[in-house]
């Protein structure tokens, strides 16, 4: 006859400790880890569970794993018991995980939440047909973290009941030890309130509290760096020693030129130029919208000596390349480190200029010297196809003091001839 128990690793440990489960079969010992932890204060030996008045974890989702943990180890005896084969530890352990391995599989598979992330991607995918699409991407990634969240904390999938303030405040607390930074972050939650909001649209979510103030969206404003113009003529004048870094350099100056994402840059072609003089583009990759792009000199004469576009190198390729073009054009000013999360090693590092260069740096040189070039903000936002002038600003890389010696010359700050000398 078999018995089966739990005990703590440790019930004299102040912090929690690790629940193990023991058969007792013909003689013999088989020691099961749960996965579980636990303080010995909040274990009840009596009735093999952990205490319901325990507020420190979830202890309803700890016993049920228990209870998961007992059924299956109680099955792979009795199955290797009616199959008349000689029950060993390892044969128990085998048949255990696989049994648990099963459980956690049907119960993601009946996971609403998660088959409805699946479906958003799906339907992404659908309207794309485009495996590295950025929203594609985006929406696996939250997928993937919130899996690892629940699976870390909750030991079971996340349903759409879980998602209330407290889920909140641990997972930004689980992001936050990642480590991310605080705008991969709060498109993290971005993100997971878009997979809540379809679900409530279509009618499969009724829990509304990821609408509540306090489920927001954190965001630190960054000052990231932008190329001048006279840094830009100077890598378009500037003779590289290789085919790559020229292809590299003139890919990157289309970007400077036009303020097109990195995915639009194959819709710059002669194709799509009018006599007008303006690139236009029928449907840009993100937003599906249309754009219209008066044609720099420089990108006509790229277009002119390639006879078309020049070669499309990855973006890893072109994040590479770019940041030697950088250096040895010489902007190795020091600047802010403004990158975050797992690439920052330390705060307020100053780093020379080039090593902050990517292939985004030229949609924010784009938009910044259009601007300090005079061109007004809703012509820039219809240019760059952002919907909102608050997040076209935030691509603006000048600094407050740049930005008022611009408008220092306005007509407002300049007296009015017309009214009398208050010194006289």
């Amino acid at each position: 006859m078999a018995n089966l128990r739990f005990y703590l690793r440790d019930k004299k440990s102040v912090k929690p400790t690790a629940v193990m489960a023991r058969l007792y079969y013909s003689g013999k010992e088989f020691v099961y880890s749960t996965g579980e932890s636990v303080e010995p204060v909040y274990w009840n030996q009596e009735k093999q569970k952990v205490k319901e008045n325990w507020k420190a974890v979830d202890f309803v989702w700890i016993n049920k794993t228990l209870e998961k943990v007992r059924s299956a180890i109680l099955k792979a005896y009795d199955t290797l018991k009616e199959e008349n084969r000689g029950i060993t530890n390892d044969l128990l352990k085998y048949h255990t995980n696989t049994l648990l391995k099963r459980v956690k599989v049907i119960e993601e598979a009946t996971s609403s939440l998660y088959l409805h992330i699946e479906q958003v991607v799906k339907n992404r995918l659908m309207q794309v047909d485009d495996l590295n699409d950025d929203t594609v991407r985006k929406y696996r990634n939250t997928y993937k973290r919130l899996k690892d969240y629940s699976d870390k904390y909750l030991h079971r999938p996340l349903e759409f009941e879980d998602i209330d303030i407290d889920f909140y405040n641990r997972f930004l607390k689980y992001l936050t030890e990642i480590p991310l930074s605080t705008n991969t972050i709060g498109k993290e939650i971005r993100c997971l309130k878009r997979f809540m909001n379809l679900a409530t649209l279509g009618g499969q979510n009724t829990n509304l509290l990821f609408k509540s103030k306090e489920f927001r969206s954190p965001m630190k404003k960054i000052k990231h760096v932008y190329l001048s113009e006279e840094e830009i003529n100077t890598l378009f004048s500037k003779d590289f020693n290789s085919d790559l870094k020229r292809e590299v350099r003139d890919i990157f100056i289309i970007g400077c030129r036009t303020s097109l994402r990195v995915s639009d840059y194959p819709k710059v072609i002669s194709d799509n130029v009018e006599s007008t003089g303006l690139i236009c583009i029928d449907e840009t990759e993100k937003t599906e919208d249309p754009a219209y792009i008066p044609i720099h000199w420089q990108v006509k004469e790229i277009l002119k000596k390639y006879n078309g576009l020049p070669v499309l190198h990855s973006d890893q390729v072109v994040n590479r390349v770019v940041k030697t073009l950088c250096r040895e054009a010489g902007f190795n000013q020091k600047v802010k480190d403004t990158r975050q999360g797992r690439q920052k090693v330390k705060k307020d590092l100053f780093v020379p200029k080039y090593e902050l260069i990517t292939t985004h740096t030229a949609r924010r040189s784009c938009i910044t010297n259009m601007y300090l070039a005079d061109f007004d903000l809703y012509f820039l936002m219809s240019l760059t196809g952002h919907k909102s002038i608050e997040t076209l600003v935030g691509y603006i890389g000048v600094e407050n003091k740049l930005n008022a010696m611009k408008l220092k010359d306005s007509e407002y700050f300049k007296k009015d001839v017309s009214l009398p000398d208050i010194n006289q």
